[in-house]
């Protein structure tokens, strides 16, 4: 199952790198394989927006609170 909030910043990071750079990037590409989702990530860190650096960040650190399962 994917994370809502990884989807939705995933959706936010697509809008904007086509509108921005005309770059059309898979939304389910980048919850699935890390090869992919680190590209991106890099095309947005790389590409001068602020917004999307951010956006970046938000993915990754949604990624990490996915992982964290609290332990019984």
């Amino acid at each position: 199952m994917t994370d809502p909030a990884r989807h939705q910043i995933a959706s936010r990071i697509h809008d904007l790198l086509l509108h921005e750079m005309g770059e059309d990037v898979d939304i389910h590409l980048m919850l699935g394989p890390p090869e992919y989702a680190r590209a991106v990530l890099s095309l947005c860190r790389a590409c001068g927006s602020a917004e999307l650096g951010r956006l970046a960040d938000q993915f990754v650190g949604a990624a990490v609170m996915a992982m964290d399962v609290p332990r019984r």
